[in-house]
């Protein structure tokens, strides 16, 4: 009889003569392979139909050789011509390393990590064992579970079940090691740091998208090293891997060995009904696993293959880049985060719109995750790992679960928990009262919740109506409250005060974000006051863009800082009727025992005045080490600027100087004494009272300045400022705006009609030719819609 021997990367075909196939092991056929197509015999996989021809028979439990398998196992009724199909694993291997070469021995499990590059590698590798249509040559559905059971496989469905049965255990059975020991090269560069949670029914495909989602956004190198437990478990000894009691398998130790976990939810949200991805997931929410990084928290994103497109606009441009999976991530990313600190609001702008596109019909299921019916693929996982959580003896693990326990109650409202208020953006940003509800009733239905963070950032949506809802979520135990507003207009003030009066009285950590809200007044301010927490150790407030804040409003939050504080973040930046009075009270009412003082004043009106006196108090705060303090376009004279970067702070003086962030000292140091006040009270007068600029523009206009630029980026951003503000309370939208100051109805502005909207707002009109060349990116002559909305809201 003949063997007809197919290559997948060939339409040839090999005839191996054999005597009969009782006869004829696998092991004696793959050596003939081997020397008439120099394939080696360890990279071979030779199939047909559904079955792989195994070279030989092992021990279950022990995986003990016990005999060579023959070709007429493999054979439903005697042939004269057998077809088979052969595979060459040999580029599975790393670069350089020949087919021989013994493989990279990493004994302990929770260190062997796999890239994404090496996972594309396995992507590839099934495109290249597959037609041009994209679906298998030489392998078929081998589930008889399948409803394709028998029937190639398509590159796009292609999943880690399958990979498993035609990829990671026959490159594998020679050595009988785990898929990452054959493809790695050094065991240093797969040690993981993100431990991916899924499950196994996803295709690669997507789930290579959610890796490549989550590196873009997090920052990471395409050398980092993920754990996934089909290519990081011995699949030829599984049980060795997967111990008794799930607190000691190879899963929850590499947990212990990252910096976060990856949960990746199919389109289906199968992952949700695993019993392995909640134990997972109860094992992180629960705090029973920490950062490696000593002082780090362990972070927990979600992601899944949602296609979705960017808008972005960047010098005067629009752009668009289609990203192939959404990730709702666990705080914000690098990039968000250094936004956030160049501008504030704009990072949480930015990660409220990435997660607002992230499918509502996920966290609907995930709303309702009950662990108790989750399942496995073996039934003794899923008895172990309920029995763990339901704290059975350790000998009992084996056994059946209880039916119901309170702690898959527990496990349950945490995870509910988790994705509430990974989603709780997403319900602010939907008029939909029900989905709203929902997630209140996940969050307050967590009476353990010591952590809440409930982001709303540009909402049109949230209301005075949904703030009993928010207050809901705040249970009395709970100790760190993260709240962000920003640009939230339609909570008014009373809304507001709401809010701070229901502030729980436990908290040691609040973060408020009332960023651009015309709310925040002196009688938010009062009930904030009022209601402060008196043990916080740690406050960070920003009123950034507040028009109605007040120094008198800051005054009163000053006077009721608690004396526990340890970190306080105050940034009032842009907020034009703050003065040195609000530095003045602030700095008499620093808690003693500070450590860390961050403060942005960034264009209110503030004077050497201010600047000597919170210097003055500086002293007493014997433990303050990390001191930062933004005047960046105010009236700080460079003689004061030098004053303060000479203040030492033991043990750290660098902080203080790399901190202080004073880029404005040059600007100020031309714009000096008297001028610099006469230019700041016009400017800022003139969005207070015009009637007032007026009186002083004239005298403003004579002062001169050696640094035309400086003087020049400060009338720039003054009047940025001011039209941002105009639109926000008079005008309904920017193309409105821009349609009521086109007054010749040209679709364009002139720097006639530039001119005219300068002077209606009271700001000097001296540099209206270099501001007209700045916003005029095209160089055209005229400002079109782009151009101004470019420079209206540049970082």
């Amino acid at each position: 009889m003949k063997v007809l021997v197919r290559p997948v990367w060939s339409k040839e075909t090999l005839a191996i003569p054999v005597v009969s196939a009782e006869e004829c092991t696998v092991a004696e056929l793959t050596e003939a392979v081997s020397e008439q197509l120099q394939v080696p015999r360890r990279a071979q996989l030779l199939s047909r139909g559904t079955r792989r021809l195994e070279l030989e028979e092992r021990d279950e439990q022990t995986g003990e050789f016990l005999r060579h398998r023959r070709l007429a196992e493999f054979l439903l009724e005697p042939e004269e011509e057998v077809e088979v199909h052969l595979v060459d694993f040999s580029s599975l291997r790393p670069p350089g390393a020949s087919s021989e070469a013994p493989v990279c021995n990493i004994p302990k499990t929770e260190e062997r990590g796999i890239t994404i590059r090496q996972i594309r590698l396995v992507f590839e590798f099934v495109k290249l064992c597959s037609s041009s249509s994209g679906w298998t040559v030489a392998w078929k559905d081998s589930n008889p579970m399948s409803p394709f059971h028998g029937q190639p496989m398509h590159i796009d469905s292609f999943n880690l079940y399958q990979a498993c049965e035609w990829i990671i255990k026959p490159s594998t059975s020679e050595d009988r090691c785990s898929f990452v020991e054959l493809m790695a090269s050094q065991r240093e560069l797969q040690l993981p740091s993100w431990f991916a949670s899924h499950w196994w029914g996803e295709p690669i495909k997507k789930f290579v998208h959610c890796l490549e989602e989550h590196i873009r956004v997090r920052g990471l190198s395409l050398d980092l090293a993920y754990w996934v437990c089909a290519y990081c478990n011995n699949q030829h000894s599984i049980t060795g891997e997967m111990n008794t009691n799930p607190r000691a398998s190879s899963f929850f130790k590499a947990m212990h060995s990252c910096d976060g976990l990856l949960l990746v939810v199919d389109e289906a949200s199968v992952a949700l009904t695993r019993v392995w991805c909640a134990f997972e997931l109860a094992t992180v929410l629960l705090g029973h696993v920490k950062s490696k990084r000593q002082g780090r928290r362990f972070l927990l994103d979600i992601a899944t293959a949602q296609p979705w497109t960017e808008v972005s606009k960047k010098h005067g441009f629009r752009s668009e880049e289609t990203h192939d999976a959404v990730l709702i991530t666990d705080g914000m990313s690098m990039a968000e985060r250094q936004e956030e600190c160049f501008r504030a609001g704009s990072g949480h702008v930015r990660q409220a719109m990435r997660e607002s596109k992230f499918p509502i019909e996920i966290i609907e299921k995930a709303m309702e995750i009950d662990i108790e019916a989750a399942q496995a693929s073996m039934q003794a996982d899923r008895n172990r790992i309920l029995n763990c959580i339901a704290g059975s003896n350790f000998s009992n693990f084996d056994s059946d679960p209880p039916a119901h326990h309170h702690s898959y109650e527990r496990c349950n409202h945490h995870i509910r928990s988790m994705f509430a208020q990974a989603a709780f953006s997403l319900a602010a940003m939907h008029d939909d009262p029900g989905y709203f509800h929902r997630i209140v009733k996940a969050l307050s239905d967590n009476p353990e919740e010591k952590c809440l963070s409930l982001t709303c950032a540009t909402s049109k949506v949230l209301s005075d109506e949904h703030v009993p809802g928010l207050v809901a979520c705040m249970n009395p135990g709970l100790k760190i409250l993260d709240v962000n507003l920003h640009s939230c207009r339609a909570v008014t003030c009373q809304g507001l005060g709401q809010l701070m009066q229901s502030l729980p009285k436990s908290l040691r950590t609040l973060v408020l974000t009332l960023v651009n809200l015309l709310s925040v007044n002196q009688a938010s301010a009062s009930a904030l006051a009022e209601s402060m927490p008196q043990n916080l150790q740690v406050l960070k407030l920003k009123f950034d863009f507040c028009p109605l804040l007040t120094s008198k409003s800051l005054g009163q939050i000053a006077r009721r800082l608690p004396s526990s504080l340890r970190t306080l973040w105050f940034s009032a930046a842009r907020c034009k009727l703050v003065d040195d009075s609000a530095i003045h009270q602030l700095a008499e009412n620093l808690p003693e025992r500070l450590e860390v003082l961050k403060l942005n004043f960034r264009t209110c009106i503030i004077t050497d005045v201010a600047a000597s006196h919170l210097l003055r108090n500086l002293p007493r705060l014997q433990l303050l080490h990390d001191f930062q303090f933004d005047i960046r376009a105010t009236c700080v004279s460079s003689d004061m600027v030098q004053r303060l970067r000479s203040t030492s702070l033991a043990p750290c003086p660098k902080k203080m100087e790399m901190g202080l962030d004073l880029d404005f000292a040059a600007q100020s140091s031309k714009i000096a004494g008297a001028s610099a006040l006469r230019h700041t009270f016009a400017c800022w007068s003139a969005i207070l009272s015009p009637s007032f600029t007026e009186c002083v523009r004239h005298s403003n206009e004579d002062c001169e300045s050696d640094d035309q630029g400086a003087d020049l980026e400060f009338t720039s951003d003054l009047l940025a400022e001011s039209l941002r503000n105009k639109i926000s309370e008079s005008i309904s939208d920017v193309s409105a705006a821009f349609r009521k100051w086109d007054t010749n109805n040209d679709g364009q502005l002139s720097i006639e009609e530039l001119t005219h909207l300068v002077r209606a707002l009271g700001i000097p009109t001296k540099h209206i030719g270099a501001l007209f060349q700045e916003i005029d990116t095209s160089g055209d002559g005229f400002i079109c819609y782009e151009e101004l909305i470019s420079w209206l809201f540049r970082s």
